[in-house]
């Protein structure tokens, strides 16, 4: 009985070990939305952070977070730092780069539950008379054993549903503006 059950240890092991050689090493999740209002009045609600809030899917999930803020928000080096429950964690977003009207660029590094650093961009582009297409992307990074859990709990979709979810906010909140 001992001999099997050491085999099939032996197995599962095997299996996790295959499963880290043949999942990504890489992540990229993007979602885009139109809205019905002009590029710079869309960019103009992006570029501050402190308004992340009010559409990002994870403030949903700890109504009391508590941020923190470091420089000047809406220009390169601002800092939003979290610390939420145990389904939003610690970390902090930076604004690395802002092409005005166009896109920015944010270094997103993770402190709990786990400790990582994305990469996430919100560019904006004109598609006719005030009409403009909003993207949310971000990209990072995965080792063993983070890559074999992304993969079994599913997190590519879930992250693509919360990036959907927070895109559509975004373009109901600016929709309804005046």
């Amino acid at each position: 009985m001992k001999k099997y059950t050491w085999m099939l240890l032996g197995l599962f092991i095997f299996a996790i070990g295959v499963l880290g050689i043949i999942s990504p090493k890489s992540f990229v999740v993007e979602k885009s939305v139109i809205v019905n209002k002009g590029r710079f009045e869309v960019f103009d609600m992006i570029r501050s952070l402190k308004t992340h809030k009010e559409w990002n899917p994870w403030a949903k999930k700890d109504p009391s977070i508590v941020y923190d803020f470091k420089g000047v928000d809406g220009t390169e080096g601002f800092i939003s730092h979290w610390l939420g429950n145990n389904q939003v964690g610690e970390g902090e977003q930076e604004i690395k780069k802002i092409v005005e009207g166009e896109r920015i660029d944010y270094e997103i590094r993770f402190k709990s539950p786990f400790v990582t650093t994305n990469y996430s961009t919100l560019t904006t582009i004109e598609e006719g008379d005030s009409k403009t297409k909003l993207t949310w992307s971000m990209r990072g990074q995965m080792n063993f054993p983070f890559n074999v859990l992304f993969k079994i709990f599913k997190m590519q979709e879930k992250l693509e549903y919360d990036f959907e979810e927070g895109t559509n906010v975004l373009k109901a909140i600016l929709e309804k503006e005046v």
